[in-house]
């Protein structure tokens, strides 16, 4: 499987900042994943915490395309362009005032990836940005750090997507190194219709 060993600068983990916005503040943060899609819309409370106002996940799965042609078929490109319509229409009915959507590991292998970009941003005007495995690991560490209190202790954090697993080393709030393996379950369900097995 194809690795990417990385060493990001430690960071420590907090809450979001008031700086982000007051009590009032929407924000909304799409994951366009190898497996399927995700939406989430939160509120940023006094104290910088988020309290989630709605999430949505739609079945679409970049990565059964990706990881076994090496591109998006048109089928799937649609589909995901569909998803994002119903996703901007939420954001537009909550009135969030910052959004952000990403996508991970099927999109960065898909030869085509940027004609799935172009096409969002035609048909909403939400801006697509592929991350690499580094910001990947770092954005799940920054959601587990959130939810669990990692400022006294030594962890291990695994997340297995579609496509990849990020694996991070933490202690005492700092993460101080990632890796990225290519073992996702789609890619690895691929890999196992290549070979005429079941899943």
């Amino acid at each position: 499987a194809s690795r990417t060993h990385v060493r990001p600068r430690a960071r420590r983990t907090s809450k979001m900042a008031k700086s982000h916005g007051s009590s009032d503040s929407i924000i909304a943060a799409i994951d366009a994943g190898s497996n399927g899609m995700r939406l989430a819309i939160g509120r940023v409370e006094d104290d910088g915490a988020i309290r989630e106002l709605e999430s949505i996940r739609e079945p679409v799965r970049l990565g059964g395309d990706a990881f076994s042609t090496g591109q998006l078929s048109d089928e799937t490109i649609d589909a995901a362009v569909a998803t994002f319509e119903r996703f901007a229409a939420r954001i537009t009915e909550h009135e969030a005032t910052h959004v952000r959507a990403v996508a991970t590991s099927a999109a960065r292998e898909a030869a085509n990836s940027r004609t799935l970009v172009t096409r969002i941003r035609k048909a909403t005007g939400l801006r697509l940005e592929i991350i690499d495995g580094l910001e990947e690991a770092q954005l799940v560490f920054a959601g587990v750090a959130g939810a669990v209190d990692l400022s006294d202790r030594a962890a291990l954090l695994i997340d297995m997507g579609g496509g990849s697993v990020e694996v991070t080393v933490a202690r005492n709030g700092l993460a101080l190194g990632c890796e990225t393996l290519g073992l996702g379950a789609v890619r690895l369900l691929a890999q196992m219709k290549e070979l005429g097995r079941s899943e």
